[in-house]
């Protein structure tokens, strides 16, 4: 997915989603990285969809 974003954000998005991954819950890991797919989706929707679609094979 980093592939998909300029270099410029991958930092960025790394640190969101490794938050996301440490959230105290799988709901609210599962809401933090659909705002960050939806925040994605306007520049970046490769990359938003490449989010997602890890997203959802998370046990």
């Amino acid at each position: 997915m980093r592939d998909r974003l300029p270099e410029k954000l991958r930092t960025v998005v790394t640190a969101r989603m490794r938050r996301a991954y440490h959230a105290e819950s799988a709901l609210a890991a599962q809401a933090q990285l659909e705002s960050l797919a939806g925040e994605l989706d306007r520049t970046h929707p490769g990359a938003a969809a490449s989010l997602r679609e890890g997203a959802s094979t998370r046990p």
